[in-house]
């Protein structure tokens, strides 16, 4: 209806004295390829499957343009990118790996630690370990001898110190 002054209530209400029965539906929603939505007596929710397992279940994909999830989300084997070809996050028996477009593998990570693939870069450049397991570490680019990098101990003493000028002290 239309009518503004009427919108207070219900505009459509489903009851059942089935009670919390699975085996009954509150509403069956479908044309001659199957079933579109279902909802059981026991509130749980079926698009697409006329038996939902869970609270919602969605037989097939399901898009959100946006969404929260407070608490766990439970997936199958890998969570990806929209539309880009294999972007994503993979699950398998104890690893994970990080793949980007195209499916190449970029990081493992299982019980021993963790591969990487190619450089490891951190922002603006500072520090990167490449693929071939070179260390390399930029200091400070306008020369100002006020940054240095240093090895410390466990008490944050420093073993060794190496300046932007290019002088090294050891402890």
């Amino acid at each position: 209806h239309n009518n503004a002054a009427q919108s207070s209530g219900d505009v459509l209400k489903v009851r059942s004295d089935a009670g919390d029965n699975a085996g009954s539906a509150l509403l069956n929603v479908a044309n001659n390829t199957g079933t579109a939505l279902y909802v059981r007596g026991d509130r749980k929710v079926g698009i697409g499957t006329a038996s939902p397992d869970e609270l919602f279940d969605v037989a097939g994909t399901a898009r959100f343009e946006t969404g929260i999830a407070e608490g766990t989300i439970y997936v199958g084997n890998n969570i990806q990118h929209w539309g880009d070809g294999g972007t994503g996050i993979y699950f398998d028996t104890d690893e994970v790996q990080i793949q980007t477009d195209g499916g190449t593998t970029r990081a493992t990570i299982d019980s021993t630690g963790a591969t990487f693939a190619g450089d490891i870069i951190s922002s603006a450049a500072l520090f990167r370990i490449k693929g071939a397991g070179d260390v390399e570490i930029h200091l400070d680019d306008d020369n100002n001898n006020l940054s240095s990098f240093a090895i410390k101990d466990g008490a944050d003493n420093s073993i060794f110190t190496l300046a932007e000028a290019g002088n090294a002290t050891f402890a």
